[in-house]
């Protein structure tokens, strides 16, 4: 997956310092009043998550907080205090209550500072933070009331108001923990008197005498919370052990007693079986007094007990020990207490319980290294390694040996090498990715602790590799061998860190025991010899630039980079061009799989030969052309050609490599041996396959040509070119005999069309071979030169792609067709395949397919001979009319796109080229008009805006893009006619970048689309203006004939550049400035097309004024006002304009316009321009009543009330129509027109016109006057 173009720890580095000086801002004045110095009792909740988000940049490089901890850490905890004491001296007082209705505006301070001390502890860790907190025991009386206060509170013991969040609970037992490192009796600080053992509260707890009462307060309370299922319980977890730890608990029989009572609760009977979390708890703690007791002896008399328990969760079927066994953290705490036993035993191994003990703690955590969650995983490889460090020579080589019989049993990787393949691909297929996890996890381990002799290296290394090179997919298809790959990542980096060079030099290559070292590596051991000495570490290096280049997952690139920096650093000297490999292999450069492809591998590969074949060797196995995502395929294939070409000079050579042509051969026999449902790997074998081939352009060359002419070396030539030739032929085959059949079409198809595109110069450059050599040598030396020239014209005509623009391959048709004339056609087997495959692929639906389908038939029409050029272009339109009649949107999307590329080539196609470009166009309407399919429409003007035929047959299209830029089709989803209207825009945008100035009639057409684009350039949907703007720009540069003046609002002259309109934001108030003086400061040939286009403007305007965003509303109603404020005659223009509007719309029944229309006229009213106009009044009267007669549109009913009101001043029937208002069917028209009339008049207000009747109506009328 690709990372962002600039990684986000980059960018924290940049801005760390700007944070920092605003979160200590931030804090200060959140703690404390401005004018006072007083902490706040109460803060908003909205500044707690600003400092919390500020916070938050620091989680990926927490480090950058270090030097500010001991300024910000302190000044929360004192205010946390302060708070606290103010809180214990008001609790006699009335409590200080926070409104109901701000109750999720403010929090107390004491629960915003532990969120934000919370916080400090997720970003650096607990351990760290707490280091910064005060030690003075007189704040442990003071923090245990506080908790024990929200302890009642939350048991309904007080009155509300005590109540402690989660996270203040957190920091106040961590603090507590804290506080207990005093080094003195806590009988000492104790303010009540001890408790003797009769006084237990808690359950199975049996007290010794003489307890202080500070003692018991601590651990009822860590207790209570041991068994939280919050973040509270790991404090209260560090809280107990450190007061069950300290001499003088332990001196009074706390630490025993707490063990034994752990213990017990483990005994309870069925019936009192708990949750699980309560005996996570319970686990946590026993594991944490295990670990503090590491070097003494005082949980000796104990581990008995314990391992018993911890074997019982492991091992036990009862009900208790299967609900705790199913908890992922109760069994990483079994770990964490087997490990510890164990590590306490072996400082007693002549015992034999302990001896006893050690051998089923190897057991058990060799078991838990196939465990299915993760985390235990990693706690059991850890666990096994550290026991292993401190076990005798012997015995650690017998746990090292158990690992690797694992991994050899697990899977039996070492067999089903793939036939006819270099590469050394193991199958995996049984192998469990979890198992191989926790297995290669444990050796990396051990090679960090430098546990394993150099001696038994050999087959580690041989696993690691493998390791790095696992891939597996679940039935889902997903990648389940990410795991064990980053787990050898950290082999490799540990391996190079603990081991010297001379350790690593004196590993064994070959070895008869295990599968030797030298079958893993990529590059065959022969190969290795010959460039480097130091074979190991050269040979993991090169493992590690495939992994960093080439693999899928990000976070193994990177760490692959990072082994192969310390590989380098560690091991100087031994690695070939070691330095600048790292430096091109850059942490920072391989974050992006694109970039590690395109910039960084080629790169590594002309450093050194032996890069660049590991690197073509893994582009063409799992992490290349075998990856599951399709572009990444595409990707790899680029890459593969362009590293196996990187040493091969193809322009000076007279013939294709050796290496090259060997690189076909094993292309090919891969994708024979593959079976048809492995349709991905095929799909990019075939595009290596046809990467490769392109490159061969430049052998077969005029040039090239020439000078094996020159040497009388054309036989050779075509005998390779021949055997080259007849490698597709069988791939050709097996996809006719593989069309029917159901799969992964589409990737086929790709995969075939490019294959046949790349390999035109090779049926070009074998057909002017053949022609050459077709007869005796005194026979071709006869030809003109005329004729030898133009058969060899082939070989230098470019690939046609049919855009518009292009220029029509008229010489390649006659070219080709005087071949056929004289009796030399391109290679038959290869143009009949050919024929039949795409025109099947035709029917395909992918985006990326359909490109090369399209691409391949319109290069093989130009080696097609004439009739059947007919042929194929007459079965394409009938697919065309097959998929429209099949009902079914969105079909024969690749047959249209090919019928206009092929268009242009039609008119030497046949004997009736115009006949044959009649049936096109008329297919191509027909299919355009069908049906208002959507996707069809926008498929047929995004093909016209590729191909020439939009200049060379402008008026059969005409129609298309009119209705295209015409298209407001609505349905569920939407305004989905904005597509085509997209879609329209760019074909006018090409249309009009491609016009010559001579092209008048071309002009002339192109004016008429123009006031369509600007109604489109103003209309409300962004993605619509923006393709509009790009579309009129070429209005106001390409046109001589066009002339804008300069417009004083945009203070400059846009005649002068297009850049400069297209610059503007199409939601900017300049923007709409400009869409309005268009229609005025453009002219053509004398005729003005300033009434016409601004009625134009104003049919998008009108929408964007009225229903656009809240930014577009403004801008464009400023913009609007501004424009007829310049002049007067702007006011009459515009109110002209929307009268027209209105009128048209009205006729035309277009509802969609009406209320905008409306809205706008509201407007101007308001304003007071239209007031200042010359339109005429009793028409805009006549206009109004007309376009909501009769009409159940509220929004058009609205509007109009709200003309009518802006109108009252200035005509006389306004009031009448209003009044006879009062009284419409719809309460919410009846109350706005009321409204109106009381802002406009000052009458109707204290009647209820929900509810008004004929008399309350009559009684208005009255006050104002109307009959």
């Amino acid at each position: 997956m690709d990372a962002p173009d600039e990684d986000k720890d980059v960018v924290l580095q940049r801005s760390s310092e700007e944070i920092i000086a605003t979160l200590k801002t931030s804090v200060k004045s959140f703690l404390r009043k401005s004018e006072k110095k007083k902490v706040r009792r109460h803060v908003r909740v909205r500044e707690t998550q600003g400092i919390l988000n500020l916070l938050e940049h620091f989680q990926e490089l927490p480090q950058l907080l270090d030097p500010h901890l001991q300024t910000l850490v302190p000044l929360l905890a004192d205010a946390f205090l302060e708070h606290l004491v103010r809180e214990q001296s008001s609790e006699s007082k009335p409590t200080e209550k926070v409104p109901n209705d701000s109750d999720h505006l403010l929090q107390p301070l004491s629960q915003a500072i532990c969120q934000l001390l919370y916080t400090f502890c997720k970003i650096r860790g607990g351990k760290v933070i707490v280091r910064f907190l005060s030690t003075e025991t007189r704040f442990l009386e003071l923090l245990l009331s506080a908790i024990e206060a929200g302890n009642l509170e939350a048991d309904g013991d007080t009155p509300k108001g005590h109540t402690r969040r989660w996270e203040e609970r957190y920091i106040t037992l961590l603090w507590l923990s804290q506080l207990l490192l005093a080094p003195f009796d806590l009988s000492t600080i104790s303010s009540t008197v001890a408790v003797n053992g009769t006084s237990s509260t808690i359950p199975g707890l049996e007290w010794p005498e003489n307890v202080p009462g500070v003692s018991v307060r601590v651990i009822s309370l860590a207790i209570k919370h041991l068994s939280s299922a919050g973040k509270e319980s790991d404090a209260a977890k560090v809280l107990l052990v450190r007061v069950a730890m300290r001499r003088d608990m332990q001196q009074l029989g706390i630490l025993n007693c707490l063990t034994r009572w752990a213990i017990s609760m483990f005994r309870a009977p069925e019936m009192e079986v708990r949750l699980a979390q309560h005996y996570i708890g319970l686990l946590s703690f026993l594991a944490g007094l295990l670990v503090s007791s590491v070097g003494t002896s005082d949980l000796h008399q104990h581990l008995e007990g314990i391992f018993v328990l911890a074997q019982a969760i492991v091992d036990s079927e009862t009900p208790l020990f299967k609900i705790i066994n199913d908890s992922a953290v109760a069994r990483k705490n079994a770990i964490k207490m087997i490990r510890t036993i164990g590590i306490l035993d072996l400082r007693n191994i002549a015992n034999y319980a302990s001896q006893a003990r050690i051998e089923g703690t190897i057991g058990h955590l060799l078991g838990f290294l196939a465990d299915r969650s993760t985390p235990v995983r990693l706690a059991g490889s850890k666990a096994l390694s550290m026991v292993t460090l401190k076990l005798d020579e012997d015995m650690a080589s017998e746990v090292v040996d158990a690992v690797i019989n694992d991994l050899t049993a697990n899977g039996n990787p070492w067999h089903g090498v793939i036939p006819n393949d270099d590469l050394k691909v193991f199958n995996l297929s049984s192998a469990d990715e979890m198992h191989w996890h926790g297995l290669i996890l444990t050796l990396s381990h051990l090679l960090y602790r430098h546990a394993i002799p150099a001696t038994k290296l050999g087959p580690i290394l041989s696993y690691l590799i493998v390791g790095l090179s696992f891939e597996k997919r679940n039935t889902s298809g997903v990648s389940v061998g990410t795991s064990v790959r980053d787990a050898a990542c950290f082999g490799i980096w540990a391996l190079a860190r603990r081991y010297t060079t001379a350790e690593l030099r004196s590993v064994a290559l070959d070895t008869s025991e295990t599968p030797s070292l030298s079958a893993t590596f990529t590059v065959p051991l022969e190969i290795l010899k010959e460039h480097s000495q130091d074979l190991v570490v050269q040979g993991l290096a090169i493992e590690l630039v495939i992994s960093a280049c080439l693999d899928p997952a990000g976070n193994i690139r990177r760490g692959s980079s990072a082994a192969l920096q310390e590989l380098v650093g560690r091991h100087p000297d031994t690695i070939i061009e070691g330095i600048t490999l790292v430096q091109v292999i850059d942490y920072h450069a391989i974050a992006r799989r694109s970039r590690a492809f395109q910039e960084v591998a080629p790169p590594a590969t002309r450093l050194s030969r032996i890069y660049s074949d590991a690197l073509v060797a893994g582009l063409a196995g799992w992490r290349g052309v075998g990856d599951s995502d399709a572009s990444m395929r595409r990707m790899s294939a680029n890459a593969f050609s362009k590293i196996s070409w990187a040493d091969q000079h193809s322009s000076c050579s007279l013939l294709p490599s050796v290496e090259i042509t060997d690189s076909l051969m094993r292309l090919f026999n891969r994708y024979n041996d593959l079976p048809v449902r492995e349709a991905s790997e095929r799909h990019g074998v075939l595009l290596c396959i046809a990467g490769i081939t392109e490159r061969l352009r430049p052998i077969l060359g005029i040039s090239n040509i020439k000078r094996n002419l020159e040497q009388n070396s054309l036989l050779p030539l075509q005998k390779v070119l021949g055997s080259v030739i007849s490698m597709y032929i069988p791939v050709l085959i097996d996809a006719e005999l593989n069309l029917d059949k159901k799969g992964a079409a589409d990737l086929s198809g790709e995969g075939i069309s490019r294959v046949l595109l790349s390999m035109i110069p090779l049926l070009r450059a074998e057909l002017v071979l053949r022609w050459f050599l077709g007869d005796s040598i005194s026979q071709s030396s006869r030809r003109s030169e005329k004729e030898q020239a133009s058969m060899l014209c082939q070989l230098d005509i470019p690939l046609w792609h049919g855009g518009a623009g292009s220029i029509v391959p008229t010489e390649a048709l006659t070219s080709c067709q005087n071949s056929y004339d004289s009796g030399f056609p391109p290679m038959k087997a290869v143009t009949e395949s050919a024929r039949t495959l795409l025109v099947q692929f035709a029917k395909l639906k992918e985006k990326e397919s359909i490109q090369s389908v399209t691409e391949a038939l319109s290069n093989y029409i130009l080696l097609f001979e004439k009739t059947e050029r007919a042929t194929v272009v007459m079965e394409l339109i009938e697919a065309v009319i097959a998929d429209g009649n099949s009902g079914r949107t969105g079909q024969g999307k690749a047959s249209l796109k090919s019928l206009f590329v092929i268009l242009p080539l039609v008119t030497d196609s046949s004997l009736n080229p115009k006949g044959l470009q009649e049936k096109i166009f008329s297919t191509l309407h027909w299919r355009w008009t069908l049906v208002n399919d959507i996707e069809t429409r926008v498929t047929i003007l995004e093909c016209l805006a590729n191909s020439s035929a939009l200049l060379t047959h402008t008026t059969k299209f005409t129609s298309m893009i009119r209705e295209g830029l015409d298209d407001y089709t609505t349905d569920n989803r939407g305004d989905v006619g904005s597509h085509v209207r997209i879609a329209a825009l760019r074909v006018v945008e090409v249309f009009g970048r491609n016009l010559e100035p001579s092209d008048k009639r071309g002009y002339a057409m192109f004016h008429t689309f123009v006031g369509r684009i600007l109604r489109l350039a103003s209309e409300k949907l962004d993605k619509v203006r923006i393709e509009a703007q790009k579309a009129l720009t070429w209005a106001t540069s390409n046109e001589p004939r066009l002339v804008m003046w300069s417009i004083a609002i945009f203070h400059t002259n846009l005649h002068s550049h297009r850049g400069a309109f297209i610059k503007l934001s199409p939601n900017s108030h300049e923007y709409y400035t400009t869409l309005l003086a268009f229609p005025e400061h453009y002219y053509l040939d004398g005729l003005i097309y300033q009434v016409q286009w601004l009625t134009q403007v104003l049919e998008g305007y009108v929408l964007s004024a009225d229903t656009g965003s809240q930014d577009v509303v403004r801008a464009s109603r400023d913009a609007l006002v501004e424009y007829c404020d310049t002049k007067d005659i702007h006011a009459t223009l515009i109110s002209c304009a929307l009268l027209d509007l209105l009128t048209t719309s009205i006729n035309d029944k277009n509802e969609r316009i009406i209320p905008s229309v409306l809205e706008v006229i509201a407007f101007l009213l308001d304003m007071g321009i239209v007031q200042r106009s010359k339109v005429s009044f009793p028409e805009l009267f006549k206009l109004v009543q007309k376009s909501h007669f009769q009409t159940r549109n509220v929004k058009k009913l609205e509007a109009a009330v709200k003309v009518y009101g802006g109108m009252i001043p200035i005509h006389n029937g306004v009031l009448k129509k209003l009044t006879s208002m009062l009284l419409h069917p719809f309460p919410r028209v009846r109350n706005l027109v009321a409204e109106e009339l009381w802002v406009q008049t000052g009458v109707g207000k204290g009647v209820n016109w929900t509810k008004a009747t004929q008399a309350d109506m009559a009684v208005l009328r009255k006050e104002l006057s109307v009959a």
